[in-house]
């Protein structure tokens, strides 16, 4: 594994806010980013000369891994924050949204977690939450909190990336598709759907048996995610 302070975010937003100010100002524009410079595995041998965290008792290998994640995390927000700040003076309306797409390698067998003494058991809800949430984040320069009536304040609730931009939608008043319609519908539902463990967020509270109500409406909802793939295919 390399060293995370070879690796820069500033030419991946350069580009991103370059394709921005070239694109077609006649029409809305839409741009999807993914960055992966912080993905681990984190190099558990060695670490950035810098500290991030103090040790206070881990072993070498877990400190490695956290310092080393810990680093990149400082190098990217950095490199975010001037990103969204290049923004704030724009004159066309701006909305952002960032966020992670899962949680960070924590050693071989989650060895870094247990040290730490985070509970992971994607039995029990803390454990869910901890194992698989990320945060995110929506921004909105002055420019779109007018024109949208939006002041894009709060904390947001728990819910799956397949519903951020329903979520969006609701935040600017846009009625979107069917699909999207249907998604913000499902979402007041299950916010939170996980098909890897099998569990959901219902009620408020995380679950692997659904209402006869929600499963209803899951299955309706999947089977017009198909047809809508299958019509976008022919």
């Amino acid at each position: 594994a390399e060293s995370t302070s070879m690796w820069n975010d500033g030419v991946f937003v350069d580009d991103v806010r370059e394709m921005y100010d070239g694109r077609d100002r006649s029409r809305p524009y839409f741009s999807y980013n993914l960055t992966y410079r912080n993905h681990g595995p984190y190099d558990p041998d060695h670490t950035e000369d810098k500290e991030y965290i103090k040790n206070t008792g881990f072993s070498d290998y877990s400190y490695n891994v956290l310092n080393n994640y810990l680093s990149g995390i400082a190098g990217t927000s950095a490199e975010m924050e001037s990103f969204v700040q290049s923004f704030e003076d724009e004159e066309e309306p701006v909305v952002i949204i960032m966020f992670g797409d899962h949680m960070p390698w924590m050693g071989d067998n989650n060895r870094v977690l247990t040290e730490l003494g985070i509970n992971f058991d994607t039995g029990t809800e803390d454990g869910f939450y901890n194992y698989y949430s990320t945060m995110y984040f929506i921004w909105a320069n002055e420019p779109a909190k007018e024109v949208l009536g939006n002041a894009f304040l709060g904390e947001g609730e728990p819910m799956s990336p397949c519903f951020l931009m329903p979520k969006l939608f609701g935040m600017c008043s846009w009625k979107g598709n069917e699909l999207i319609k249907a998604s913000q519908e499902l979402s007041k539902e299950l916010p939170v759907i996980n098909t890897g463990s099998g569990l959901y967020r219902e009620n408020g509270q995380i679950t692997a048996q659904l209402s006869e109500k929600a499963e209803t409406e899951l299955s309706d909802y999947l089977i017009m995610q198909y047809r809508l793939m299958r019509e976008s295919v022919k």
